[in-house]
This record gives C-alpha cells, structure tokens and sequence, in this order.
C-alpha cells in the first residue's frame, strides 16, 4: 500500500468513524504528510509498511530541528499514532510503530 491510499482512507475514517471536525482532520493528514517529507528530505524510500519506531524517533528529531516547540510537536505524534492506528485496525500493517513512542514533555504552566 502507498502512502497517498492510506492517507485517502485515513481521511475517510476520520470523518466517518471519528467524525471529527474539518480543522483537526487537516492536522493530522499535514502530520502523516510531514513525515512523508522528511522522508523525501532524507532519501528514504519507504512504504506505510516499512516504517519502523526509529523511523519516527528520527522524525521527531528532525521536527525539533526545525524549532517546534514541544506542544507542537506532541500534537504531530498525535495524528501519525492516529494514523498507524487506523492502518493497524484496517489490516494493512501488523505491527504500529508508533505504539511505543513516547510524546515529548510539553511542561505546565502554574495558573
């Protein structure tokens, strides 16, 4: 499977399964599409199904590289784990890479 298949029923189950708004739907297909970037920045041709969780480790290295500040970045987590989930509970991959990836500390503000 390709990524832009995945993306089209990620899309799909987000509106109708989750049925979550327009906004946060476009949050995370940007997320998924991020990572397909730094893919491509990197070289790496990978399909849905060869991602591992270094590969995402890596990912988020990189965000932070880019000066995302840590709430950001958890909400990036956010949508690619929702991603993985879905392919998981769609059959199109075995095992979720992102299962054991931890998001970053994003710290509290004291009120």
């Amino acid at each position: 499977m390709n990524w832009q298949t995945g993306l089209i029923g990620f899309k799909s189950y987000l509106r109708l399964e989750r049925s979550l708004s327009a906004n946060t739907i476009g949050a995370y297909l940007h997320d998924v599409e991020m990572l397909i970037q730094y893919f491509k920045a990197k070289s790496l041709h990978k399909e849905v199904s060869e991602v591992s969780a270094n590969d995402l480790k890596a990912f988020l290295i990189w965000v932070n590289e880019l000066g995302m500040l840590p709430p950001t970045q958890a909400r990036v987590l956010s949508g690619l784990k929702a991603f993985f989930k879905y392919l998981l509970l769609d059959n199109q991959i075995k095992i979720d890479p992102s299962a054991l990836i931890e998001s970053p500390k994003t710290g509290r503000k004291l009120p």
